[in-house]
């Protein structure tokens, strides 16, 4: 349970003091929204906005990382939306670095793991609406403390063996009702997990995060962590529905999950793109009929992307075309066209 404190008020950085025991806050957060790579890459939350599961497993067939999550209380595993404090923890720790690089900070001191915030400034920076994230962060906390998480991914160059929880020992919050409903003063006090702070502060992989990222569903910001951390260098990833499926934690089934990504492909990401290619991966054994949707493959990319001869997009069940029609009709050229015109000026030049 998320305990409450009746010790201190809360102050800003920028501001004065609010009470006669002022906390230095860690907020306001000045420098952007940033996630750790794999952070990201990996299922760790339920895709839910009301949590409704209590045990996640992936395990890779390549490389061999594996992640597993349970919870210890009956509400469920933290959920997509309860990270969102987890990444704006970590911004405020690569603020802090940025701010003081002399500053000490060693894993095992929680006073170092330890972030000062506003409920203000954690709406303002992932938003949220104020009503909704005052009234239910102490549920947000609660489940970030009671979800454990076992996994062989390293951070800062060291495995960490047996279960963690995602805060620890000395997280609260101090609400509106805690201080005769002075909004300006509630506050959280986070204590991070030693393994999401020593991938930040050692391995410092961080990827930003757009401002629209916090207004996708939760299947469309898994979609967009892998392409981020797959595509941000402007590659393309070629993989499958299943294996998509897998990555993004969605428990849906293959066809269905196919029928997903179709609506995704049509309505866009921000940043990137996702296009079903009419061709499968050859299972090991192949009986008659279609391959599995499981097996059907997927391009995700940076939008702009050029033209591709052999990529040869799906038309069975919706598609992207809507998406790219109205793509056409902004360029002079269609694709096809202006890929054998500029093929036609490099093999002219000497």
């Amino acid at each position: 349970m998320a305990r409450v404190s009746k010790k201190g008020k809360g102050t800003e950085k920028t501001g004065g003091e609010i009470g006669p025991t002022p906390v230095a806050l860690d907020s306001p957060l000045h420098s952007g929204v940033h996630s750790e790579r794999r952070f990201l890459a990996y299922p760790f939350f339920d895709l839910t906005r009301i949590p409704r599961r209590h045990r996640i497993e992936y395990r890779e067939t390549l490389g061999g990382e594996h992640v597993e999550v349970e919870v210890t209380s009956a509400k469920g595993i933290a959920t997509i939306y309860d990270r969102d404090l987890l990444v704006y923890v970590g911004s405020l720790l690569r603020q802090r670095i940025q701010d003081n690089p002399e500053l000490s900070r060693n894993p095992k001191n929680a006073d170092h793991r330890t972030f000062h915030f506003s409920l203000h400034d954690f709406c303002e920076a992932t938003s949220r609406s104020r009503g909704d994230g005052y009234e239910r962060i102490e549920q947000v906390v609660e489940r970030l403390r009671a979800t454990l998480i076992r996994t062989t991914i390293r951070a800062g160059g060291e495995r960490t063996r047996g279960w963690f929880s995602w805060l620890t020992d000395g997280t609260y919050v101090r609400t509106r009702d805690d201080d005769e409903d002075r909004e300006g003063n509630a506050h959280v006090c986070a204590v991070l997990c030693e393994w999401l702070f020593k991938a930040i502060l050692r391995d410092g992989d961080l990827l930003t995060i757009p401002p629209n990222y916090f207004q996708l569903a939760p299947i469309e910001r898994r979609l967009y962590d892998l392409a981020h951390v797959q595509c941000d260098r402007g590659d393309q990833w070629v993989t499958t529905i299943g294996l998509l499926q897998a990555k993004t934690g969605s428990d849906m089934l293959a066809r269905h999950f196919k029928t997903y990504l179709s609506d995704v492909g049509a309505t866009g990401l921000p940043d990137y793109e996702i296009v079903l290619l009419d061709e499968y991966e050859q299972p090991e054994k192949r009986g008659r009929g279609r391959p599995s949707a499981a097996l059907q493959k997927v391009i995700i990319r940076p939008k702009d992307t050029p033209f591709v001869l052999g990529d040869k997009v799906s038309r069975r069940g919706k598609s992207a075309a809507p998406k790219l029609a109205r793509q056409l009709r902004k360029r002079k050229l269609p694709p096809l066209l202006d890929y054998l015109e500029r093929k036609s000026g490099e093999d002219t030049q000497p």
